[in-house]
């Protein structure tokens, strides 16, 4: 059987008698579930290009990570701190999710409005998210 969206009451239900009936005929199913609209392959090589422009962006401005986070000793960005640091510090209240591989195409951009909005208020530092057009640019 093919994938099946789910996206209503209704359509759970007549899913729900769909998998008792193919229950009672085979006396065993495998069912496999996932959330609709993760984010997208290209959606993850954006996060990561976003993160790593602006781990350049703040240490090109003098911005270290004690600056921006207030605490301990003046190091260097790179990726993987801001996506630890920043991003998932953000995603995680804002979506409820541990891991980017887990957001839904929309949570992408919200995240990114949050932390874009924040760091240009606070710290003058706009880095745009990347697109298929100009990731890797």
């Amino acid at each position: 059987m093919a994938d099946t969206l789910i996206n209503n009451t209704k359509a759970l239900e007549d899913y729900i008698i769909f998998l008792r009936s193919s229950f009672d005929k085979h006396k065993a199913i495998k069912v496999s579930v996932k959330p609709a609209k993760t984010r997208t392959l290209t959606q993850n090589n954006c996060i990561h290009g976003y993160c790593d422009n602006l781990a350049k962006a703040f240490n090109a401005a003098g911005l270290d990570m004690e600056t921006i986070l207030k605490k301990g000793v003046a190091i260097p960005w790179d990726v993987h701190n801001v996506k630890k640091l920043i991003w998932h510090k953000v995603q995680e209240p804002m979506t409820g999710k541990k891991s980017s591989k887990d957001l839904l195409t929309n949570e992408v951009s919200m995240v990114y409005d949050v932390v874009n909005r924040h760091l240009s208020q606070t710290f003058g530092v706009f880095v745009p998210f990347p697109s298929r057009d100009n990731y890797g640019r």
